[in-house]
């Protein structure tokens, strides 16, 4: 009976495991894949040391990345591929970001909640595919707003700093803590400290900018 029961012990230990390693990268640790970096960056996770950041890595919930004041920019596939597989992040130059929970968890089934990233300073470029229907916490010391794009929307790009979120193209809707949802249109700027939306002129450079970074 003893060696019976050793025997199923191992076998479901067997199964856990087998079943573990066949699901998804995502499901069991979802990572950030780096597609490319341009120039000297660097990362560190939960506090450790600082490592070159390379073309290939892959970094965790947690990491903190900073590109050069110069000429630096790094690339990174954020979201699951399932939900949004040509969708974009760019760090552009002397920027912080701070990846603060990159797996979309949910509790609820099709209604996964936010990926949480945070600007300490410096801008990022988002690139949101046409099926992308992932909402994102986008934080700076000013603090913190929630942002999403229409479903029936192909594409939308925008800017976010420690101090605006500039939508150049499409249509996003950005709520903060309190507040009713409002729309922020192609060549609109929501300010992250008291949430004013206004036109910014036609020559800004932050409508330049996925020109500029291809």
């Amino acid at each position: 009976m003893k060696s019976n029961s050793r025997i199923v012990a191992r076998t479901a230990v067997v199964l856990v495991v087998v079943s573990w390693l066949a699901l998804p990268l995502e499901a069991a640790d979802f990572i950030v894949s780096v597609s490319r970096v341009v120039g000297q960056a660097r990362y560190q996770t939960n506090g450790l040391s600082w490592v070159d950041l390379r073309t290939g890595d892959r970094i965790s919930s947690g990491t903190f990345l900073q590109t050069n004041k110069t000429n630096s920019i790094v690339n990174l596939k954020l979201i699951e591929p399932n939900l949004c597989s040509k969708s974009t992040l760019q760090v552009l130059p002397n920027s912080g970001l701070n990846i603060i929970k990159a797996r979309p968890e949910s509790s609820e089934p099709g209604v996964p909640k936010p990926i949480r990233l945070k600007v300490h300073f410096g801008r990022i470029l988002l690139t949101l595919g046409d099926k992308c229907n992932q909402a994102f916490e986008l934080s700076s010391p000013l603090g913190a707003i929630l942002v999403a794009k229409p479903s029936e929307l192909d594409e939308v790009i925008f800017v976010f700093s420690e101090r605006a979120l500039t939508v150049v193209k499409g249509e996003l809707t950005t709520q903060t803590t309190g507040t009713a949802p409002r729309k922020v249109k192609a060549g609109q700027q929501f300010l992250v400290a008291n949430g004013e939306v206004f036109a910014v002129p036609a020559d800004a450079p932050e409508l330049r900018l996925d020109r500029e970074m291809d």
